[in-house]
Parts: structure tokens; sequence; C-alpha cells
């Protein structure tokens, strides 16, 4: 559900039954383990996630993309200096990954070191300047950081980029449009999402947080 706007909790579900199939043939996946583990992070049975991904560790411990997604789970839980650490270790395995490095910058955001991420965003669009979700993901820290211009050009790249129109991109652009006063862009932006959500699946949150910096917190709240 990272790169198709899907719900969330289906995808899931169909990832972890698929890792339990692995696991059947061979108990010893690594890979299955940490499936499993990023699919019951997203449905927030966050004991099982942990639990999956540590064995993930367990079984390979120089397995980037279970530190990377153990990373994350510890990030959604508030754990941020051992995210930071795991991440930083999944970087160190795959010093060439788009997302590991993007999100990088987004753990480290998150964590309130947000010059600290827009160092690491930048590092990585000289990797690759055409990554759609590092374009994202460094709109979303000058967002944090009040630099209201620089986002909305990058959130603009990110859409020009994304190819499908995310609908979690169109959001943040049009909150930047929000807290930019450009209150007709974000409108025309929010409109668009509303449309878009009776024939595919736009995450109910994201256009919550375009309605908050709109100033309509009822409707936010609903």
């Amino acid at each position: 559900p990272d790169y198709a706007d899907v719900d969330t909790k289906a995808a899931a579900g169909k990832a972890i039954a698929a890792a339990r199939q692995s696991l059947a043939l061979d108990s010893t996946l690594a890979d299955a383990y940490a499936a499993i583990g990023s699919g019951e992070s997203r449905v927030w049975r966050n004991a099982s996630a942990d639990s999956a991904l540590r064995h993930a560790i367990a079984l390979d411990s120089s397995f980037a993309t279970a530190h990377h997604w153990y990373a994350i789970l510890l990030c959604h839980l508030g754990q941020f200096d051992p995210a930071i650490r795991e991440i930083e270790r999944a970087r160190e395995l795959e010093p060439t990954s788009l997302i590991i490095n993007s999100n990088v910058g987004a753990i480290l955001s998150l964590a309130g070191r947000t010059t600290e991420a827009e160092v690491i965003l930048r590092e990585s669009l000289e990797l690759d300047s055409t990554f759609a979700e590092t374009r994202n993901k460094l709109g979303i820290v000058l967002l944090y950081r009040g630099m209201l211009r620089q986002a909305v050009v990058e959130f603009e790249r990110a859409l020009a980029l994304h190819g499908r129109r995310s609908p979690n991109i169109v959001a943040a652009l049009a909150q930047t449009y929000a807290r930019s006063g450009r209150t007709e862009d974000a409108r025309r932006l929010l409109s668009e999402l509303t449309t878009r959500s009776a024939s595919e699946h736009v995450s109910a949150s994201a256009v919550a947080l375009v309605y908050s910096d709109l100033g309509e917190h009822d409707k936010a709240l609903e």
C-alpha cells in the first residue's frame, strides 16, 4: 500500500497470508518474517510485528529490509532513538537504496531532527532526482519547517514524477496551499480528492489534515 493507493488493511491481510504460505515451505525465511512484521504493523498489531521483525533479523542480520521495516515500526511507536539506529543500519547494508535513504530522512524528521532530515533527503536526491517519494518526504520536512514556497515546489515535482497523482501527495500539497493562504487552490485539490474517493482509496486522515489547515475543524474531525 505504500506504492499503490489501496486499502491498507486488505493489503496487509494478503501479505501476511502469502508470507505464512512461504513459511510452510521454509520456516527459516527471513523475508517471510519481515513481510509478516510489516503487515502486522499496518493493522497495529504491534507486539506481533515486533516479534516477527526481530525474528527476521535474528535469521539474517544482514537483511537490510528487515532493519528498514523494524525502524518504521519503532518510529510509529515513538521509539525514535532505536528507530534511527535501525534505519542507519539498513542504509549501511544497502547504501544506494532510494527508499531506505528516503526513510532515513523521514524518521529523522518525525524525531524532530528536521534540519538533518532535509540534508539527508537532498543527498538522496543526488542518488536519483526522479524518485517521487524522496521529493514527497522533502516536501513534508519543508512543510514542518514552515518553508511553504519550497514545499510547494517539491510536492508539485513529486506529483509530476508519480504518474498516478498519489492522493497522499495531493493532500500534502493542498495542506501547503492552505497554510500559504492559497485557499482556492487548496479547495480545488480537496474537491479532486473527494471525487476520486468515490472510485479509489483515498486516505481519510490525509483529507482530514487538509480540512484542519483550512480551519474547518468539524469537517476534519468527521
